[in-house]
């Protein structure tokens, strides 16, 4: 008699969380605009937060897509003097 149980093989996924980071921040000298790069994962969207001081919190900018190659960039316009930015996932 043939038996319904058989033996295999059993994996565990374990999700991992994809990188996401910004890699430069450049002034564009003639226009005074900040162009920020970055990596993720292509084809996702990535939410960019920003904050004029790191003793306050950051605040949501904008979304921008990552294209097939894994980069981003976003030009800010806003002139609003020195500021930190961070990359994440909505």
């Amino acid at each position: 008699m043939a038996s319904a149980i058989s033996v295999g093989w059993t994996s565990k996924i374990v999700p991992v969380t994809p990188d996401v980071s910004i890699t430069s921040v450049i002034v564009d000298p003639s226009t005074g605009d900040f162009a920020i790069n970055g990596i993720a994962v292509p084809f996702t969207t990535v939410r960019i937060e920003a904050t004029p001081s790191l003793t306050q919190a950051f605040s949501p900018l904008t979304t921008v897509p990552v294209g097939s190659d894994g980069t981003f960039t976003l030009r800010d316009t806003s002139h609003l003097g020195m500021r930190f930015y961070d990359a994440k996932y909505p």
